[in-house]
């Protein structure tokens, strides 16, 4: 089943779909960026599962995000493909295990990795080194966070969370960390930031497949 931040890998007879639903602000972009955009769509640059907005139970809504930088900003498109040009889902926690089978991420990476594991935690890797890992191009620059995925129990993401924050702050990293959970009433996969779920509000802002949420924590059950 598709969750948000799956990487999709999908064949060329999807271009025609792309191109008729994309919906990207181009007015800045040199064209050989929007060319190297679409001829890499699909087969070395995925595309990224977002929002699904599409009532077609058949069509994947997805982003794609070209590894160059416009005028400080990266090219983005978002477009509906149908599910039958799927070709490979890459899931986050995969991301992670590529980017660290590949190394030159520096140490960082690797210790976040010992985090996770020190509390039990599968962790997955999301946003720009995500995209280095699973395509090959190089989608980093200086502003580069580590964005990452965990899930577990809450003592578990505590635990985490207090390495994470050392860590970052010896190394002077940023981190952004979402958190999988599920809302109990419904079964459905939910994502948090880490650092609202921690907190003492009774309110966080949970992202679905479908929607965005604000969610009571007692609402959620934290062992995905």
């Amino acid at each position: 089943m598709l969750a948000r931040h799956d990487f999709i890998f999908f064949n060329r007879m999807a271009l025609s779909s792309i191109i008729n639903s994309a919906n990207c602000v181009l007015n800045d972009a040199p064209r050989e960026y929007i060319d190297e955009l679409f001829e890499h769509a699909g087969t070395r640059i995925p595309g990224i599962v977002r929002r699904q907005e599409s009532a077609c139970g058949e069509l994947i809504d997805i982003g794609l995000s070209s590894p160059r930088l416009v005028n400080g900003t990266r090219l983005r498109v978002g477009a509906t493909i149908p599910k039958k040009y799927v070709l490979e889902r890459v899931t986050p926690f995969e991301a992670m295990d590529i980017a660290l089978a590949a190394g030159g991420d520096g140490r960082a990476l690797k210790t976040l990795d010992v985090c996770a594991r020190m509390n039990a935690l599968p962790i997955g890797l999301v946003g720009s080194r995500a995209l280095k890992a699973v395509s090959g191009l190089d989608y980093l620059s200086p502003a580069s966070d580590y964005d990452l995925l965990i899930r577990g129990r809450l003592k578990q993401m505590e635990g985490f969370a207090r390495l994470a924050a050392q860590l970052g702050q010896h190394l002077k990293i940023a981190l952004d960390v979402e958190a999988r959970v599920l809302i109990e009433k419904s079964g459905e996969a939910c994502d948090v930031k880490l650092v609202e779920l921690l907190s003492n509000s009774q309110f966080v802002l949970g992202k679905t497949l479908r929607e965005v949420l604000l969610l009571e924590r007692a609402q959620l059950y934290m062992d995905v």
